[in-house]
């Protein structure tokens, strides 16, 4: 906070820190409330005293409540001093984060390219036309300068498709693909032109202008800008990063023209007249690389898809590339043929095409012009005791009373601290308040409380005697009880979205009370808000972003569309989330005859067990070690037990009739059917098995709630030609889904809200087909899925047709379903 060196004479603008102000108030207060008793407000009752020096602290807590906010979300630092802001952890997004998307625009997709791959000279994306119902993929084409056939110094054709493939499927729009990747092949073009120069300047210089400006035209290399350039033309963040980050340079949108189909003679004529000292060009022509004729000044050099023009200018005649025979062009002042020397020109010329190709390591900009911010850390949770600010004739403060004071004057100062400990607790709550603001704005904080005290044992002198044995239990019991946590949880966590113009709430679903307010349901909202803001870059710059199919799928490598998605529909925490977990290993079943963990009984046996046994006490259960085996491994699980088993309330125990161990069971709730779980030889056993499988229960529910996203395109490969099937290609995702998701209440309504959900999340260009698969068709579509997607990362032209038409199929015969 910014101190001035002098006090000011003009009054405090806000109110909490004018003490004149405060104090006024107060007494009026106390007129309205006790004018009929108390009559004396000037300055000698110790009545008035009291209000004083409560108004003065209170200026403090406003005072330190006014630090600025990056004081205030510091991280703790011993002893002070600048502190850094856990940014991530407060939901606070630098600009070069939030304001970037994925590639969009086919200019969008050339930038990332050359921005990735900055040894190419250019990029140029067309669509391919519809044809056979496949619509939305491109070919690109690559001007690489440094191309080497032999890969010795440069790059061979082969390593720059590789390349710029790569980089493509890591920023793919959804629904889109690469058909062709051609590298430009270079056509020799030589440039023949009679050049009158005025007197200015040097010959060398001209030539090596115009010789530049005719390789620009006829193969165009864009020309990059630095952090600093951008700033200084004006260009706010928003601006700046508009479309997909870049790492090397920014390139603006005058510098992504098309490729020319053909070149017109007269343009090269006024690129080369365009340059400093040029008076005329005459008797301009171009020869193409196997073209019989040149092209004159009327003329237009045609330029097919696959090549480039290259300027070599004499190439085995010699010139400035070579430094041998004649230059083609010849430049005439005042009647005599200039002569520049070559090495010169192939300087120059040189230079200029390294300051066109030129880039800027803006990691090192973007941290030097948009910081990350850092505050003065205070411990804004520090308390004096207003007992301190008294006259040491009353006693109380930490000089407290003589040594000879009478017990009736000790007892007198006690009975004042006492008073006043109402009035020093809800003060020192308040800054310990203050202290924790960076964790209620927080997304990293989704449990614990909201209201927060602090002891003041310490921090007031002499109260030690004052304060009862459960004094801190108490004051956390009492704090507590008047905290609705969940709520004020989601309050501040709808805040922090709304910092991004994000909102989020569940659809109702069978595991949860999320629509109700119950504590499980807050809870639930509280996580999956938490979710969202660790991923808002992703689920919002993302969106529209498919998945790369040439690295394994992975939890950050998913369409962007799922990741809102998942969240709001709670199935966030996947398999592929949790890592491999052994979960492979466990099959869901339908029949419960079929299961082999539990055995389920029949009602009568299940009445007869209910009756003698008794609820798990959770106090009793011991640690779980993280790494232990899950308890479901190798089983079959019926899928009627899965969400039972969440819950401590679902287990009972006893023992059986003619049985000596002790048996454990699992009771559906609602229901008087039981599953019979184990016997075990003594209680700890029994409690230790309830505690691995309540561990590792919430992964077995996971296996039965999942979302998957098929992209059409990318199984075009098991299109024939001619070939006349239902299936759309074009624009559209198959979205998999676990039937168990809508639940057996009401199916229908929870099948429209959960594909609103997916709806609202998709692209609006993108269509979308729905199927919903039980246990074993799920597995089925995962083993598809996975033969799937190995072909398509190892392109295998056989086995990819194979693999594609596949799961086409699966889709078509599952399309719509409900199982």
């Amino acid at each position: 906070m910014t101190l001035s060196p002098t006090l000011s004479p003009v009054p405090p603008e806000g109110p909490g820190l004018n003490y004149v102000t405060l104090l006024e108030d107060a007494l009026a207060l106390l007129q309205d409330l006790s004018g009929a008793i108390w009559t004396d407000y000037n300055e000698h009752d110790p009545g008035v005293t009291i209000v004083e020096q409560l108004c003065y602290a209170l200026t403090e807590l406003a005072y330190r409540a006014d630090y600025p906010v990056a004081d205030i979300l510091a991280a703790p630092r011993a002893g002070g001093g600048p502190a850094p802001i856990d940014l991530r952890g407060q939901s606070l997004y630098p600009a070069r984060a939030i304001f970037p998307s994925a590639p969009v625009t086919a200019d969008d997709f050339r930038r990332v390219i050359l921005d990735w791959l900055p040894e190419l000279g250019n990029v140029w994306l067309t669509p391919v036309p519809a044809r056979d119902g496949v619509n939305g993929l491109y070919d690109i084409a690559v001007l690489a300068p440094k191309l080497d056939p032999c890969g010795c110094n440069g790059p061979t054709a082969e390593q720059v498709r590789h390349g710029v493939l790569r980089v493509y499927r890591r920023f793919r729009a959804l629904c889109e693909d690469v058909r062709h990747v051609h590298v430009l092949e270079p056509r020799a073009a030589t440039v023949r032109a009679s050049v009158l120069l005025d007197g200015g300047r040097d010959s060398a210089l001209i030539l090596a202008d115009m010789l530049f400006a005719v390789g620009m035209l006829l193969a165009p290399e864009p020309r990059r800008k630095s952090l600093s350039q951008m700033l200084d033309a004006g260009l706010t963040p928003a601006g700046i990063f508009d479309g997909p980050l870049m790492r090397n340079g920014f390139i603006q949108a005058d510098q992504l023209g098309p490729k020319a189909s053909s070149i017109p003679v007269a343009d090269i004529l006024r690129a080369m007249a365009s340059v400093e000292g040029v008076v005329s060009v005459s008797d301009l022509s171009v020869r193409v690389e196997g073209g019989e004729t040149p092209y004159g000044s009327g003329d237009s050099i045609p330029v097919n898809g696959r090549t480039i023009l290259m300027l070599t200018n004499g190439g085995k005649e010699g010139g400035p590339g070579s430094g041998q025979g004649p230059d083609p062009i010849h430049l005439w002042r005042n009647g005599v043929l200039c002569h520049p020397p070559q090495d010169r020109v192939r300087r120059q010329l040189a230079r200029l095409w390294a300051a066109q190709r030129r880039t800027y390591r803006l990691a090192a900009e973007y941290r030097r012009y948009f910081p990350t911010p850092q505050g003065q850390w205070f411990d804004p949770a520090s308390y004096y005791s207003v007992q301190n600010q008294f006259p040491n004739l009353y006693g109380i403060s930490e000089y407290g009373l003589p040594a000879n004071a009478t017990p009736v004057r000790q007892g007198q100062a006690k009975q004042l601290k006492g008073y006043l400990l109402p009035f020093e607790q809800v003060l020192a709550d308040y800054f310990s308040q203050l202290a924790h603001v960076r964790d209620l704005y927080s997304a990293r904080e989704g449990h614990g409380p909201t209201y927060f005290s602090q002891s003041l044992a310490g921090r007031v002198p002499g109260v030690e005697p004052l304060l009862s044995d459960d004094y801190e239990k108490g004051l956390h019991r009492v704090v507590a009880a008047s905290d609705p946590a969940p709520e004020r949880r989601n309050r501040f966590l709808n805040y922090l979205l709304a910092l991004y113009a994000e909102q989020l709430t569940l659809p109702p679903s069978p595991d949860c009370d999320c629509q109700q307010g119950g504590d499980s349901g807050a809870q639930a909202l509280i996580h999956a808000k938490r979710a969202l803001l660790h991923r808002l870059v992703a689920a919002t710059a993302n969106r529209g972003r498919g998945f790369d199919y040439g690295r394994p799928s992975s939890p950050v490598n998913r369409p962007g569309m799922e990741i809102k998605t998942r969240i709001e529909l709670g199935l966030l925490e996947s398999m592929d989330d949790r890592g491999d977990s052994g979960l492979d290993m466990v099959t869901v079943v339908e029949d419960p005859l079929d299961a082999s963990f539990g055995r389920f009984l029949s009602a009568e046996a299940s009445t007869q067990t209910i009756d003698g046994f008794i609820r798990v006490d959770p106090s009793l259960l011991p640690a779980v070690d993280p790494g232990a085996d899950s308890p479901f491994v190798g089983h079959t699980v019926a899928a009627d037990l899965l969400p039972v088993l969440q819950s401590i309330d679902s287990f009972r125990l006893g023992v059986l009739p003619r049985d000596r161990q002790v048996s454990l069971i699992c009771r559906v709730p609602g229901n008087d059917r039981c599953w019979h779980l184990g016997k075990f030889a003594t209680l700890e056993s029994c409690f230790a098995e309830v505690a691995r499988i309540l561990a590792h229960a919430a992964d077995l529910l996971v296996l039965s709630r999942r979302l998957y996203v098929v992209e059409h395109l990318l199984l075009r490969a098991a299109r024939r030609p001619g070939e006349i099937t239902p299936f759309p290609y074009a624009f559209t995702l198959s979205v998999v889904l676990s039937a168990c998701i809508l639940g057996d209440d009401q199916p229908d309504a929870m099948r429209r809200q959960v594909e609103a959900t997916v709806r609202e999340n998709s692209p609006a260009h993108v269509a979308l087909r729905f199927c919903y698969l039980n246990h074993r068709q799920m597995r089925r579509f995962l083993s598809l899925r996975h033969d799937w997607l190995n072909a398509l990362r190892d392109n295998g032209d056989g086995r990819l047709a194979w693999a594609c038409a596949r799961l086409r199929d699966f889709l078509i015969a599952h399309d719509g379903e409900q199982a």
